[in-house]
């Protein structure tokens, strides 16, 4: 299908072109057109961080459409994240959903190593997850709140990578 629905993007509220997320299949940044090519043919395994609702939803969905294992956390909602494993398995993929929070470096390497043994080793890491902010005014943001934004946005998706890359 060349578009994935709001029904299957839980809170996304309108249609998103595939190719507008997922660029028509998953790519190596960097990578070449003879890499891509044997990318796309070759086994893959896929991790998005957020991937049991919305927009992780979504790609985690298409990437599993792409013929992709996927590997999926979450943090409050287990139900969004195991009917979006349900889904996966749907689509004869297999698929995995752990609880990990990314801004700490310990869940990251645990929600790594959960992927890893289970799947096998990560191709395409999306750092999907996220919080929102308070959306305070500068001069009365708490700074427990930007540290923990640096956390979940910054730092967490950076240990990810750190711990993906080598594999």
């Amino acid at each position: 299908s060349d578009s994935i629905a709001s029904s299957r993007c839980g809170t996304a509220r309108r249609t998103l072109p595939r190719r507008a997320l997922l660029g028509g299949r998953p790519v190596r940044i960097g990578a070449s057109r003879a890499q891509e090519n044997e990318m796309s043919e070759a086994k893959r395994i896929a991790l998005v961080t957020g991937g049991g609702r919305g927009i992780g939803r979504a790609i985690a969905l298409g990437l599993a459409e792409d013929g992709a294992d996927v590997g999926i956390s979450w943090v409050r909602d287990e139900a969004s994240a195991a009917e979006t494993v349900g889904e996966i398995e749907k689509l004869g993929r297999r698929a995995l959903a752990v609880q990990a929070a990314v801004e700490a470096p310990d869940q990251c390497a645990k929600l790594e190593a959960a992927v890893s043994k289970d799947l096998g080793p990560i191709d395409l890491l999306v750092n999907n997850g996220g919080v929102a902010s308070r959306r305070s005014p500068v001069e009365t943001t708490d700074p427990a709140e930007l540290e923990h934004l640096m956390r979940v946005h910054a730092l967490g998706p950076h240990r990810l990578c750190q711990l993906v890359i080598p594999g």
